[in-house]
């Protein structure tokens, strides 16, 4: 069993051909989070053959294969429940063809986003929130809970609150094709740049279009998505989201984005000149910048002084520190020359940020099966109780194909589509598919 904590575990993997593999992973969670699976092998034939699952079924899907640096990976990107017991992955091996399937043996790497900021909370705690967060003891999955049931319960549980191990919460973008630039990073940034993004995001967030949260590929896992947020109730939801923007907008920190010169994978070191800006309550933003005017005589220019302390950058991770003392512009009185800015507030904390991979140009991201064939198998598998019509436009759907004809074109999720009793009598067969389990319970007409 690997133990996972702030840094990345890794797992021996062996699998038979035909065969499965259970890998246990400990890591106790008080808050929903995201987790970075991959699988690495230097045949890359071998990673088209991987299926991740869970030991509930809440979760199987096939990976996709990322090239960076020379070497495939099959990753996944998957979302994970509060709590403290064990998960356990299971890893099949089987190829389209059967008797294509070898036996082969790999390393598994288990790693987590997270960042943390003196502002608010410390490395592992929650972040601020506008309710009461996840209580940390992941409630049993109930009997015959169905996925989307499960999906309903795991978005209403975290919508509220902010979370700051999500996916989607903590970036780095290289941006080479900028121009180069005189003085770049003395007092503004520009030119060839490494920019990091940290944001504390709404915790129903969890699940939504970063990663995997239910069955199937990526037909399968947007009609899980949706169905379950269908039985949440979307004015519910909507009002949910926006008491967490709210949470957001009322604290300091809850968003960073840091600046700094060009860097690319292996590099370790610390620059002094980054530009950092901070989020403020109220919608302000606090600058690191001077304090000193470096400018002498009229006229003022104050350089970037935030700090940046960079430890592991490779395809896969980012891990770093970063400190500044923030200055807030908007309610500055300066007198005389050179005059010394004052420090409004001071930062300082760290990150964790998995798959710089997915900004990087440079690499290459394959699916691991035909998408065709994909959703087929997906709409066999988890509509088979629509007519052959509809299932028939959901494969043209997704393939970019035009309704065939005779089909009516009616049958789209929209803004009608609410799962709400009072429009229950008026919705297409596709979004009565989608709210069956919210009807369930509603009176009959």
């Amino acid at each position: 069993m690997s133990e996972l904590q702030d840094s990345p575990a890794f797992e021996g993997l062996t699998l038979d051909r035909y065969a499965a593999a259970c890998v246990q992973l400990q890591w106790n969670r008080s808050q929903a989070r995201d987790l970075q699976i991959r699988v690495f092998h230097h045949d890359k034939a071998m990673l088209h053959n991987i299926t991740l699952g869970t030991k509930e079924g809440a979760v199987v899907v096939k990976p996709n294969l990322v090239k960076a640096i020379g070497e495939w990976s099959a990753v996944w990107m998957i979302s994970v429940e509060p709590g403290d017991k064990p998960i356990e992955f299971i890893f099949t091996n089987m190829a389209r063809t059967a008797t294509d399937t070898e036996r082969f043996s790999a390393v598994v790497e288990f790693s987590v986003p997270w960042w943390n900021s003196d502002i608010w909370q410390g490395p592992t705690q929650s972040p601020p929130s506008s309710g009461d967060p996840p209580s940390g003891q992941a409630a049993a999955r109930p009997s015959g809970q169905t996925q989307n049931q499960r999906v309903a319960a795991e978005t209403r549980s975290a919508m509220e609150t902010l979370n700051a191990g999500l996916i989607g919460g903590s970036t780095v973008t290289r941006r080479s094709e900028a121009a180069p630039c005189a003085d770049a990073f003395v007092d503004i940034a520009c030119g060839p740049m490494t920019s990091i993004s940290l944001e504390l995001l709404p915790g129903g967030m969890y699940g939504a279009g970063w990663t995997s949260s239910g069955r199937g590929g990526a037909f399968g896992q947007f009609a899980g998505m949706l169905s379950g947020m269908g039985q949440v109730g979307q004015q519910d939801f909507h009002d949910q989201m926006e008491k967490a923007v709210d949470a957001q907008d009322s604290i300091d920190g809850a968003k960073i984005t840091i600046n700094f010169p060009l860097i690319d994978y292996g590099f370790t070191g610390t620059f002094d000149n980054a530009r950092i800006k901070v989020s403020a309550r109220g919608g302000e933003t606090l600058r690191a910048i001077g304090p000193g005017d470096i400018q002498a005589g009229p006229g003022q220019r104050y350089p970037l002084s935030g700090r940046v302390s960079i430890e592991k950058y490779t395809p896969w991770e980012m891990s770093g520190t970063y400190s500044a003392g923030l200055v807030n512009v908007e309610h500055l009185s300066l007198v005389g020359d050179d005059p010394s800015l004052p420090i409004d507030k001071t930062v300082s904390g760290r990150f964790h940020i998995v798959a710089p991979w997915k900004n990087d140009e440079r690499s290459i991201v394959e699916n691991a099966e035909d998408p065709r064939e994909s959703v087929e198998d997906d709409v066999e598998q988890m509509m088979s109780g629509l007519d052959s019509a509809t299932q028939q436009q959901i494969r043209d759907a997704m393939s970019g194909n035009a309704p065939s004809s005779g089909v009516s074109s009616g049958s789209t999720l929209g803004s009608a589509c609410s799962c709400e009793c009072s429009g229950r009598e008026s919705v297409d067969e596709l979004c009565e598919f989608f709210c069956e389990e919210a009807y369930a319970v509603c009176e009959s007409p």
